[in-house]
């Protein structure tokens, strides 16, 4: 079971409530833990990243299938952080 993350360079990765290492824009983590059959629903990810000096975070919840891969991106953007 994989699933592939796009994210800024310097971004915080959190999967399923546990912190991840890594660095770089594309973050691949593999799981042997899913039999075939199994699932996890609620598998929220959350990606945190500095924007404009703010760290601002993005959360997604997906399922994950035994045997699947899962691909998903996450943008930061200036405008995602509100400008005084």
């Amino acid at each position: 079971t994989i699933v592939k993350l796009h994210v800024p360079a310097d971004a915080k990765v959190n999967l399923g409530g546990n912190d991840t290492n890594g660095k770089g824009t594309l973050r691949t983590f593999r799981t042997t833990q899913l039999k075939a059959g199994d699932r996890w629903s609620d598998y929220t990810i959350r990606v945190t990243s500095k924007v404009n000096g703010q760290l601002v975070s993005k959360d997604r919840t997906i399922s994950v299938e035994a045997g699947s891969t899962n691909e998903l991106t996450f943008e930061f953007d200036e405008s995602t952080v509100a400008k005084r």
